[in-house]
């Protein structure tokens, strides 16, 4: 197909379509959950590729019904030929033989289309779910993709102004090559004082015990091993000398040795004993904040009902418009941080959990999201 998909509790979803591909050709893109090949279910990844490699042996035509943003759609590709058509298909019947796969929605992941437009504006978004020296973040995946959406249809990104890595292509390499301040994906890109900038990570952060710093872990970092993570002190120097007009960064993390996205906390450092660090804080440029998932020694949590991490659910629902207290149809970095802590801190209640989002600069007026 030429596509990245992977099985996951919403289905077969898509996370990447390279280019000049049957999977592009098809009119898949990032975010969509395949259902049928052909009327045929594709509940595997091995049913999907038996069903496409079957058709194009066949020589016969191809028809793929996906989900995207909560609407069904078909997709039609005649094989042997370049062309293809999509068409919604509401009407089809939702039981028998020519049904769509069913698959339970998440409420977030209908992403709102706003009237915010940014058209210099750029986005960087690092989900890891898969470590290869560090247990898995479960969703950390789900989030990125579904953050993607909300880059461009809400916060009004342009696809190209987008930086998206996910798992095992969210290395130290990439980090490095994201965020240099004088030579990096960003660096080229900024239009000096006109730019915006949006960072979303997801994954593990983890204290250097000896020094009490901060770094996030790439997908080849080692935890216990601090030099092969990523700095936040240079992640945050990097974006305080980039001349953005405004930078807000948000991080579904923690930094206490912890891992708390799984049914129960676990020590993430080996030979921590139990013992949760707490992070030395770094400073912010006044046109940088910085909105994270928990204070202090406190763990990031998951929010297995709606496969997304707690900090990240309540992130995009607040941006969907949930955090607009005052109806002015507009969502400003204040108004979400108020809405978030309070989504978080009652939902970690129910888990036995505390964790508390913490907001970092001088900026909380900063419109987001305009309506």
């Amino acid at each position: 197909l030429g596509a990245q998909i992977d099985e996951t509790s919403l289905g077969l979803l898509v996370s990447s379509v390279l280019e000049g591909t049957l999977a592009e050709r098809l009119g898949l893109k990032k975010g969509d959950i395949v259902g049928q090949v052909n009327d045929k279910p594709a509940a595997t990844l091995e049913a999907l590729e038996e069903e496409i490699v079957t058709a194009l042996r066949a020589g016969t035509d191809i028809t793929v019904l996906i989900t995207r943003a909560g609407e069904d759609l078909s997709f039609h590709h005649s094989v042997g030929r370049a062309t293809s058509r999509s068409v919604a298909i509401p009407s089809l019947p939702k039981t028998g033989p020519n049904a769509p796969k069913t698959v339970e929605s998440v409420d977030v992941d209908q992403v709102v289309t706003a009237k915010t437009d940014c058209p210099d504006a750029l986005g960087i978004i690092m989900g890891i779910e898969d470590y290869r020296y560090a247990p898995a973040v479960p969703f950390a995946r789900h989030d990125a993709l579904v953050a993607y959406e909300y880059f461009v249809k809400t916060l009004g990104i342009r696809e190209s102004n987008i930086y998206l890595r996910t798992d095992r292509d969210a290395t130290q390499g990439e980090f490095r090559k994201a965020f240099d301040p004088e030579q990096g994906w960003l660096a080229k890109r900024i239009k000096p004082n006109k730019t915006d900038v949006f960072v979303y990570f997801i994954g593990h952060g983890a204290p250097d015990v000896a020094t009490q710093d901060a770094f996030l872990i790439p997908a080849d970092g080692d935890p216990n091993y601090p030099a092969t993570g990523f700095w936040l002190d240079e992640l945050y120097n990097s974006l305080n000398r980039l001349p953005a007009r405004q930078t807000t960064v948000l991080i579904d993390a923690c930094f206490s040795g912890q891992t708390g996205r799984g049914e129960k906390i676990e020590m993430l450092l080996a030979g921590s004993r139990g013992i949760s660090v707490q992070a030395r804080r770094t400073s912010l440029a006044p046109h940088v904040a910085v909105l994270t998932a928990a204070q202090g020694n406190q763990v990031s949590s998951a929010y297995p009902e709606k496969s997304h991490g707690l900090f990240t659910y309540f992130v995009l629902k607040g941006i969907q418009g949930e955090a607009d207290q005052d109806a002015d149809r507009m969502v400003t970095l204040g108004q979400l941080y108020a809405y978030v802590r309070a989504g978080v801190e009652s939902q970690a209640g129910r888990l036995d959990r505390e964790q508390i989002p913490e907001l970092m600069g001088v900026d909380p007026g900063r419109m987001l999201v305009e309506y």
